[in-house]
């Protein structure tokens, strides 16, 4: 399925130069990265649209923007890393419900891995473990003049059996996490577990993600010159090959894949990404 997944990718791609993928591969918490040609990227948005269910289990979901400034061997102390994040962590089965905490949160690290801010804010409770097809989640990150991050707007669609979900939270920074954010030139997006560093094994679902800024931008296959490179969580969830093609507006395919299928490196189509994946 895998391989059929980038297959069918490449072929609705045609003629266009396909990016290569990461060294890693284009799943987890590997995807392309985004730039605009080293310049800092204003008002980025990221749309994840629904096309089937995403089941869940206890380790539930989430959707991480990931971006890194220019410099990204800032002074310690100063943010080298921000994660702009849509999470869904599941009702414990000692808890007395069924609903699940939807967050939304903000999450700053220097070079050294030391984190230098941290903003949580309740997005709302959804019953069960999952979003039904239509579902939709939208991160758009607030810029002052100078391009540094100062919030972010967090939108929600989230459809049930017998429910319907929605939300829209503007998160302001606060001013001592504004003090140490910087403008940014480079950001990936990731499907992955709610936190705490861990896996997410998603049962189905498939979507597309809709990455859009007011100036021209296109993936590429390589990250920041930094020691932190990828989120720590990770899960199950394979990405589409995209072009090289600039535009104000990208948009590449996601998909869940089947429990203990091998997850094909697009870049030399050999192993499991298990066992190439980053230690």
């Amino acid at each position: 399925m895998m391989l059929y997944f980038l297959m069918l990718s490449a072929f609705a791609l045609g003629q266009t130069a396909i990016v290569p993928p990461t060294a890693l591969g284009l799943t987890s918490n590997f995807n392309y990265y985004f730039t605009n040609g080293g310049k800092s990227i204003p008002n980025l948005s990221v749309q994840i649209d629904l096309e089937n269910d995403l089941k869940m289990a206890e380790r539930g979901v989430s959707f991480q923007v990931n971006t890194w400034p220019r410099n990204a061997s800032a002074p310690a102390g100063v943010a080298s890393w921000l994660q702009f994040i849509i999470g869904f962590q599941p009702a414990s089965p000692h808890d007395n419900n069924d609903f699940g905490w939807l967050f939304a949160t903000i999450q700053m690290w220097d070079t050294a891995f030391r984190q230098v801010g941290s903003e949580f804010l309740t997005l709302g409770y959804i019953d069960g473990l999952t979003f039904l097809a239509g579902s939709q989640f939208n991160i758009s990150v607030i810029n002052d003049k100078y391009g540094k991050p100062t919030g972010a707007k967090f939108s929600f669609l989230v459809l049930g059996d017998s429910s319907r979900t929605e939300s829209s939270q503007t998160f302001r920074l606060n001013n001592a996490s504004r003090a140490v954010s910087l403008p940014f030139n480079l950001f990936t997006f990731n499907i992955v577990s709610y936190g705490d560093s861990l896996k997410s094994n998603l049962s189905t679902g498939s979507g597309t993600i809709r990455y859009s800024i007011p100036v021209p931008f296109h993936p590429i296959s390589w990250g920041p010159r930094s020691p932190i490179t990828e989120t720590a969580e990770t899960s199950n969830v394979a990405y589409s090959l995209m072009t090289n093609e600039s535009g104000t507006v990208l948009q590449q395919k996601w998909v869940v894949l089947a429990k203990d299928q091998t997850i094909v490196n697009p870049s030399d189509f050999t192993g499991p990404y298990e066992q190439k994946r980053r230690v």
